[in-house]
C-alpha cells in the first residue's frame, strides 16, 4: 500500500501558510494510520524559509511525537537533512519525513525523503509507504556504498575519449558511481552531529558536454561534503573522496576557490576569512587534525598522486591560509587493489575523516570570535619571554601602536628587535587586532615587485598580476614586519603605501587575475577609485619594523616622507650587569665559558653589540670546550672570529687600535698577532696603523 496518492488528496486544499489551528490534523491521522502508530505520535508541520527554520519548528514538536513530517517550501532537503538528524538520537524519535510542496503556498507534497532511526520504523514499512522516496538510516554503522576496482578501471578506458566513443555500458556505470559517491555524501552530511548544517555536492557523471559544461576528460568522479554557510562548495573547507584510475583519493582540503558571477567579490571575501580562521587552530585542534589525518600527505593540490609539499602541518596550514592556498590538501591515496579489498571500508573512512573534525570545521565555520581585547604591555612581554627589554620600550611600543602609528625599531644588533616585534604581532592577534603577520627581509634591490607586486610568467607562457609582500599582508590582515628595513630604498620600493597611509587611495598599473579593472590600495576610510578591484587596509592594520643603526655606511638614508608615517621606538643594549647575569644563565656550571665571554664585554666600547650575540657566544664557547681542550686565549679568539668580528665592519683605524686595547688583559702576543691578522684581512684596515704603539701614534701627531 502506498500512501502518496492519498496525502496529495489531503494535502491538497490546505493554505500551508496560514496559522490555522488543527489543519493538519487529518494528515497526522492518515499517516499514523499508514504507519501503525497512534495519531498522538505523529507532528505534521509547514516550514518556511528553509534549513534555518527547521530546527526551532520541529523543536515545537513534544518528546511523544515518534515521526516528524516537515513539509518544505523549497528544495532545502539536502541541507536540512544534517540539521534535523540529531533530532531523532537527541529525542527518542524514529523518523523523520521531508516532503517538498509544489505548489505556491498549496497543492501537492511530494516526499523526497526519510530519516529514519537506526531501530526505529522498519526500512521495508517505509519503503512501502513511500516509494519513491529515498530512505536514510540515521545512527551508527548505516549501509554505505561500496566501490571497487571496476570502478577505477572506468576512467583508465574512457580518459581523453570523445563522448561518441564510450560505450552505453561504461555511461551507464559511470551514472552508477556518481548515485553511489551521492548517496555517501548525503548520508554523511545527514549523521552529522553538532550544531553546523552540512551540504553534499558531487560531480557530474559521464554525460555529453554541454557549451557551458566542457568537457573533463572523464578523469574521475568525486563527492564531498561541507558547512552549509559557506558561499559555495568552491570557497569551502570540505572533506572529499575522488574515485579515479589510479584508485581513490580521501582528502580533507579546500575548494578552488574559483566562481563567476554577481556574488564573486562576496564569495572570495568570505572565503579568505574561512582559510585565515585555519591560522587560528588551537594547538588542541591542531593535534586532532593531526591524529585524524596520520598516514596523509600535505600537499598544495589535490588531484597530485604522491605530492608531500610541506615538512610539518603548521607549515601546510600557513600556505593554506594565505591568498595561494586554495585546492590545499591534506590527502591519502588508495591503489584500485586497496579500494577492491576494502569494500564498504572506503566510505567508512570518508564519514570517519567528517567526524572526526567537526571540531576543525566548528572553529571555522561556528561563529567563535578571536578573543578581542586591549594590546598592553603585559600582553607583549608574555610573548618575549626571557628577553631583557626596559620597561620604557615596551611602553612606547604599545603607546605608538594605540595611537595609530606604525612602527620602526631601532638600536644595535642583538637587542631583540626582531623578537620583539614579532612578540608584539602576536599579542595584537590575541587580542583581535590582526589575523597574525608575516615576516620579512629588507634586501637593497627591493623595487615594488617585491612589496606591492607585479608582472610574473605563467606556464601557459602568459604574464599575470602576482601580489607581493605587503600587499598580500594587507588583503590576508595580518601585521607586517620587516626586518633591516633601511636596507631597502624606501621610495623605490614603498612609494604608494606612503601616499596610502597618508590617507588616499592610490590605482596600481595592474589587473588581478580574478577580477576586471586595477587593483587599487585603500585605506580604511577612503574612497574606492571607480572601476578598480580595492584591496582595503582595516583600520588597526600596522607595519613594524626594525633598523640596524649602524647600518648607516652600507644602507640607504631614510627619506622625511617615511619618517612622518611612523613612530621610532629606540631598544636600547641594557647595562653591563644584564650581559654578565644572561652570560652565567647561559654558561651553566661551565664557568670557563662565562669568564671567556665576559672578557670580551670590553669591545661594546667600541661598537654597541646587544646580549642576543654574546649568548650566542656562550653557547659556542660551552660546546667547543665539550670537544676538547683548548685555552682561554685561543677560545677568545675563535669566538671573537667567528660571532663578534662581522659587527664591527666599517670601522676606522683608530677604533681598530681601541678595540686591540681593551683586548690587551685578555690575550697573548700570539693571539693579538692573530686578531691583527683578522682586523686586517676581513676588515681592510692597515696593519702598520694597527701595530702602533700610542707613543708612536702621539709622537706622530706632533710632528703633523
Amino acid at each position: 500500500m502506498t500512501g502518496q496518492s492519498e496525502l496529495n488528496e489531503l494535502l491538497g486544499g490546505i493554505n500551508f501558510s496560514s496559522t490555522a489551528r488543527g489543519k493538519y490534523r487529518g494528515v497526522a491521522e492518515f499517516l499514523a494510520s499508514l504507519l501503525g502508530l497512534p495519531p498522538q505520535e505523529v507532528y505534521v508541520t509547514y516550514v518556511s524559509g528553509g534549513s534555518k527554520n527547521d530546527l526551532q519548528r520541529a523543536d515545537q514538536a513534544k518528546d511523544s511525537h515518534k515521526v516528524l513530517f516537515l513539509i518544505l517550501d523549497g528544495d532545502y532537503v539536502d541541507t536540512s537533512s544534517s540539521r534535523l538528524a540529531p533530532l531523532i538520537a537527541a529525542e527518542q524519535r524514529e523518523a523523520i519525513i521531508l516532503g517538498v510542496e509544489d505548489g505556491q503556498g498549496e497543492g501537492t507534497v511530494p516526499v523526497r525523503r526519510i530519516l529514519r532511526a537506526k531501530n526505529g520504523l522498519p526500512t521495508a514499512d517505509l519503503a512501502a509507504v513511500f516509494p519513491d522516496a529515498e530512505v536514510i538510516t540515521v545512527g551508527s554503522s548505516p549501509d554505505l556504498p561500496l566501490f571497487t576496482e571496476e570502478d577505477c578501471e572506468l576512467f583508465a578506458r574512457t580518459s581523453g575519449k570523445p563522448w561518441a566513443d564510450i560505450s552505453d555500458l561504461d555511461k551507464q556505470l559511470g551514472k552508477d558511481i556518481t548515485q553511489r559517491l551521492k548517496r555517501l555524501a548525503v548520508t554523511t552530511a545527514a549523521a552529522q552531529p553538532g550544531s553546523l548544517d552540512w551540504a553534499p555536492a558531487v560531480s557530474r557523471h559521464l554525460k555529453q558536454p554541454t557549451s557551458t559544461q566542457p568537457p573533463s576528460g572523464h578523469q574521475d568522479l568525486w563527492c564531498c561534503v561541507y558547512p552549509a554557510t559557506a558561499p559555495t562548495k568552491s570557497h569551502a573547507l570540505q572533506v572529499a573522496l575522488i574515485i579515479k584510475a589510479e584508485g581513490a583519493e580521501l582528502c580533507f582540503c579546500l575548494g578552488s576557490g574559483q566562481t563567476s558571477g554577481s556574488g564573486a567579490r562576496e564569495a572570495k571575501e568570505l572565503y579568505a576569512a574561512a582559510r585565515l580562521r585555519l591560522r587560528e587552530l588551537s594547538a588542541d585542534l591542531r593535534a586532532q587534525l593531526g591524529e585524524a589525518t596520520a598516514g596523509f600527505d600535505l600537499r598544495r593540490q589535490w588531484r597530485d598522486p604522491g605530492a608531500n609539499d610541506f615538512e610539518n602541518l603548521d607549515a601546510w596550514l600557513s600556505h593554506a591560509a594565505s591568498s595561494s592556498g586554495s585546492s590545499a590538501s591534506i590527502s591519502r591515496d588508495f591503489s584500485r587493489e586497496e579500494v577492491e579489498s576494502m569494500g564498504s571500508g572506503l566510505s567508512e573512512e570518508f564519514t570517519r575523516l567528517a567526524r572526526q573534525l567537526l571540531p576543525v570545521f566548528e572553529w571555522v565555520y561556528g561563529g567563535h570570535e578571536v578573543p578581542s581585547g586591549e594590546l598592553t604591555v603585559e600582553a607583549v612581554r608574555a610573548e618575549v619571554g626571557d628577553l631583557r627589554i626596559e620597561e620604557d620600550v615596551y611602553a612606547a611600543l604599545i603607546a605608538s601602536l594605540r595611537s595609530g602609528k606604525h612602527v620602526i625599531l631601532t638600536g644595535p644588533p642583538g637587542t631583540g628587535k626582531t623578537t620583539l616585534a614579532e612578540a608584539v604581532c602576536r599579542a595584537a592577534a590575541a587580542s583581535g587586532r590582526t589575523k597574525g603577520h608575516l615576516l620579512t627581509t629588507a634586501t637593497s634591490d627591493w623595487t615594488t615587485y617585491e612589496t606591492i607586486g607585479g608582472l610574473r610568467p605563467t606556464p601557459g607562457k602568459t604574464l599575470e598580476f602576482r601580489e607581493g609582500i605587503l600587499l598580500e599582508a594587507i588583503r590576508d590582515d595580518r601585521w607586517l614586519v620587516i626586518d633591516e628595513l633601511n636596507r631597502a630604498p624606501f621610495d623605490q620600493a614603498f612609494g604608494q603605501l606612503f601616499t596610502v597611509l597618508s590617507g588616499q587611495s592610490v590605482v596600481l598599473p595592474y589587473v588581478h587575475p580574478d577580477d576586471k579593472g586595477r587593483i587599487s590600495i585603500v585605506p580604511p576610510d577612503g574612497v574606492v577609485p571607480e572601476n578598480s578591484t580595492p584591496v582595503q587596509l582595516r583600520e588597526g592594520w600596522r607595519l613594524v619594523a626594525t633598523m640596524n643603526v649602524f647600518d648607516k655606511d652600507l644602507l640607504f638614508e631614510m627619506s622625511y616622507a617615511l619618517m612622518r608615517r611612523f613612530a621610532f621606538v629606540e631598544v636600547a643594549a641594557p647595562p653591563t650587569a644584564v650581559y654578565e647575569e644572561l652570560i652565567d644563565e647561559r654558561a651553566g656550571a661551565v664557568t670557563l665559558a662565562a669568564r671567556a665571554s665576559k672578557a670580551l664585554l670590553p669591545v661594546r666600547e667600541v661598537k654597541e653589540i646587544g646580549p642576543a650575540s654574546f649568548l650566542d657566544l656562550t653557547a659556542f664557547f660551552v660546546e667547543r670546550l665539550r670537544v676538547g681542550e683548548v685555552s682561554v686565549d685561543d677560545l677568545i679568539v675563535q669566538g671573537f672570529y667567528g660571532y663578534l668580528l662581522p659587527q664591527f665592519e666599517g670601522i676606522e683605524e683608530q677604533e681598530g687600535r681601541e678595540l686591540l686595547a681593551h683586548l690587551k688583559g685578555a690575550l697573548n702576543s700570539r693571539q693579538r698577532g692573530r686578531l691583527i691578522d683578522a682586523l686586517v684581512d676581513v676588515l681592510g684596515l692597515e696593519r702598520v696603523s694597527l701595530e702602533q704603539t700610542p707613543k708612536a701614534i702621539a709622537m706622530n701627531e706632533e710632528n703633523d
